[in-house]
């Protein structure tokens, strides 16, 4: 529903949500300083439960950081996502540009995101630029996820080596030829993998 309404805006003007709050001298809209990745699929509602869960995490984060997220940042204009400079192609130097990236991990033992070729490409993108790079479940996956990290450690471990990068998807066949292809020239899929594990071992750690 949301994405349907954003579009419809779009269509109309051309502009992404984000640029017309801006031009409307919207408080709430500024330089991004931390990248959210995940899959677009994910309820609303779960989105900000996680980000608000993530802010109780991390008190340091000031209460006015600004999320970039996708839906409201990137024009969703057919013929802006027709054009071959369209805002998707650019995702890479979002992540590398902010600097922070989020993973959402929904839910956490079989994270989404994580079979979806733009949010590996994103991940990876984090990685080969040195960015910060967390995760963060909504409250009830973060209250399910401690459990298992008292009662079954080892099956945390195990579930995290089944991401594999060649079986990511997108909603287009050709996008995900696409981003396998970059990924694959850029680093080579099986180190891809290596690295997407790397980080999410470091991550969950640190949850």
């Amino acid at each position: 529903v949301n994405q349907f309404h954003v579009a419809r805006a779009s269509e109309r003007d051309g502009i992404s949500t984000c640029e017309r709050l801006r031009a409307e001298g919207h408080p709430g809209v500024g330089v991004a300083t931390i990248f959210v990745s995940w899959f677009l699929e994910t309820p609303l509602a779960t989105l900000v439960d996680a980000m608000s869960e993530y802010l109780r995490q991390h008190p340091d984060v000031p209460r006015d950081a600004k999320w970039w997220v996708c839906d409201y940042v990137i024009r969703q204009a057919t013929r802006q996502l027709a054009k071959e400079d369209n805002d998707v192609k650019k995702l890479g130097e979002c992540v590398r540009s902010v600097g922070h990236t989020v993973l959402l991990m929904e839910p956490w033992h079989d994270p989404t995101p994580l079979k979806r070729a733009y949010c590996i490409k994103e991940v990876w993108h984090t990685q080969a630029s040195g960015a910060r790079f967390e995760v963060v479940m909504s409250a009830a996956q973060q209250e399910d996820f401690e459990r298992a990290l008292v009662r079954d450690f080892d099956s945390i471990q195990e579930r995290m080596a089944r991401v594999d990068v060649r079986d990511c998807e997108c909603r287009k066949p050709e996008d995900t030829k696409d981003i396998l292809r970059e990924l694959g020239k850029a680093v080579g899929l099986l180190e891809c993998n290596q690295q997407v594990h790397g980080l999410l071992r470091e991550a969950l750690a640190a949850q």
